[in-house]
């Protein structure tokens, strides 16, 4: 629905949804994981641990201001492009999400990432 939606011109941050989803990824985390973030527009490089959780609290936490609706419904409000790097999100997300886009707030860093932000 989405998809069409933004097909007619309808910006995604006027977009509404809620998605249920069944069982979270099974992601082998190690404890003792790092990873450098780098916010390219936010001029910003941060340190990810495991304890910093999604890459939304990452940001957040260090005072950058990403898109984000998220804790108020606006599903994939928070959509980032990464430009170098891997992540992996705790839950499947949207078959119409691009490939280099994530989102912020289920998504941990695999290895050092680059985001558009």
């Amino acid at each position: 629905m989405t998809a069409g939606l933004t097909a007619r011109g309808v910006p995604k941050f006027n977009i509404f949804a809620e998605r249920f989803q069944a069982t979270a990824r099974n992601l082998e985390i190690p404890a003792d994981a790092t990873a450098t973030v780098r916010f390219v527009r936010s001029d910003r490089e941060l340190t990810w641990t495991r304890a910093d959780g999604a890459l939304l609290e990452l940001g957040e936490k260090a005072g950058i201001t990403l898109p984000s609706g998220c804790r108020l419904g606006q599903c994939e409000s928070c959509a980032v492009t990464v430009l170098n790097g891997e992540v992996a999100h705790l839950v499947a997300p949207a078959d119409d999400l691009p490939g280099n886009q994530v989102l912020a707030c289920q998504a941990r860093p695999v290895t050092d990432t680059v985001l558009d932000i």
